[in-house]
């Protein structure tokens, strides 16, 4: 029934990929010290979103994942990715001026 109906009409919640549900759940931007970047700053994370689940709150610098810096938006994928795989992630955020090394795993 739902077939004839073009794609934005179709119901959404249901019907998105987890991936998707993991990009419209938060913003980043890179975060500049000296002349390095040294992390992407976390903005506008959805209260009921999957990076809130891990614990991230806006505001929130990721610096490393998995022992990989992130210094690119573009490496938001690599966090995504071992997201979606639902694989044990270590994350190390720097939040209020400290430096927090996270471990989770069943997320």
């Amino acid at each position: 029934m739902g077939e004839n109906f073009p794609e934005k009409l179709r119901g959404t919640s249901r019907s998105r990929s987890r991936e998707t549900a993991v990009h419209e759940t938060a913003k980043f931007y890179p975060v500049v010290e000296g002349s390095e970047v040294v992390g992407l700053r976390i903005r506008r994370v959805n209260p009921k979103g999957l990076y809130r689940r891990i614990g991230l709150i806006d505001g929130d610098i990721i610096r490393s994942v998995n022992g990989q810096p992130i210094t690119d938006p573009s490496d938001v994928e690599t966090l995504n990715e071992i997201l979606k795989s639902r694989e044990p992630i270590e994350l190390e955020i720097k939040r209020r001026n400290r430096i927090i090394r996270k471990t989770m795993q069943n997320y």
